[in-house]
């Protein structure tokens, strides 16, 4: 598992090569952190390429598929 807090200004590389390249290594889930937003995105890999993305706001219960039985809120864990 990945979880990336994208800045409004990053500095190392598009964020679109980093997730193609966690996606060829094998990492089953990637979350990223929206600070503006508030928001966590979770993209699911599968055979080596992104497969689905699911998008969780402030007080949604969170669900993925590397810690299923954790339940928690993107507000209770990232305020």
């Amino acid at each position: 598992m990945v979880f990336e807090v994208l800045s409004p200004n990053p500095r190392i590389g598009r964020f679109e090569d980093r997730l193609r390249c966690f996606a060829e290594y094998g990492v089953p889930e990637i979350w990223i952190y929206r600070q503006p937003d508030r928001r966590l995105d979770i993209v699911s890999c599968r055979d080596g390429h992104a497969a689905a993305t699911a998008s969780f706001t402030k007080h949604a219960p969170i669900r993925w598929q590397v810690l299923p039985k954790l339940s928690r809120s993107t507000w209770s864990m990232l305020g």
